[in-house]
């Protein structure tokens, strides 16, 4: 018996672990990228606007996908959208340093994003899967302790990369990310059979976004979200350049 309860607990805390890391790909991709700015303006001979677009475009695709995701996952299981987004993650880092276009370097930071905020959408549902109630909340507590630590530990990382290599070691690194999540992905998740999966019924999904969406205080907590966040990567994208062209750190 303890034998089992001992094994039921390394098994979660190896989800959990494995869903953190899902939920940390998309971060990485913008927080590692930071200090490479200046680099990707010099190396296209671009000026800072298309350089910071890649950044911006990167979020738009990221909370364009989240909408998708989940209705996704609610009608064909978990692991399916999960392989396509993260393919198409791995495909998109690959295809970021292949180009020498920095039109072709925004359009695959689209499809980066595009593929990788499968993995915050999907690990949030696998919890509520695998998790009773009281349970979850500790779940996803844990989850995000874990996943909090790429975007502190990102830029440094980024910053220590491009000390010794150039700014596609950066896109390399998430190349290969992409590559262990995936194996993780197949050996490490497994699909809940008992799970209900719904029709795809593309109506009823966009009449439920606008149902909630009428919700008031929805709107006033979303707005309260939206303006934070955005003062934030304000604050990200440009410091990159006054850090690093300025003060020459």
């Amino acid at each position: 018996m303890q034998k089992a309860t001992a094994y039921q607990g390394f098994a979660k805390a190896r989800l959990i672990v494995i869903l953190a890391f899902m939920s940390s790909l998309a971060p990485l991709s913008t927080d590692m990228y930071l200090p490479a700015l200046g680099e990707v303006q010099r190396s296209f001979t671009t000026t800072p606007f298309y350089a910071q677009l890649s950044l911006a475009i990167f979020f738009i695709a990221f909370a364009f996908g989240q909408l998708i995701y989940g209705p996704l996952s609610d009608v064909y299981g978990r692991k399916k959208p999960l392989y396509i987004g993260i393919a198409l993650f791995i495909v998109a880092s690959f295809a970021c340093i292949s180009f020498d276009s920095v039109d072709s370097f925004i359009f695959w930071r689209f499809l980066q994003a595009l593929g990788g905020c499968a993995g915050v959408v999907i690990a949030r549902a696998i919890i509520n899967d695998n998790f009773a109630l009281k349970e979850a909340a500790s779940a996803f507590a844990l989850m995000m302790v874990v996943s909090s630590l790429a975007p502190m530990l990102a830029p440094v990382f980024g910053g220590f990369l491009l000390d010794f290599f150039s700014w596609k070691s950066i896109f390399a690194t998430l190349f290969a990310l992409g590559i262990l999540l995936f194996v993780l992905i197949i050996f490490g998740i497994q699909e809940k059979e008992s799970v209900q999966r719904v029709k795809p019924e593309f109506k009823v999904v966009l009449v439920n976004y606008f149902h909630i969406l009428q919700d008031r205080r929805f709107r006033i907590y979303i707005l309260s979200s939206s303006l934070v966040m955005a003062t934030i990567f304000a604050y990200i994208t440009g410091s990159s350049f006054i850090f690093r062209e300025y003060f020459g750190l």
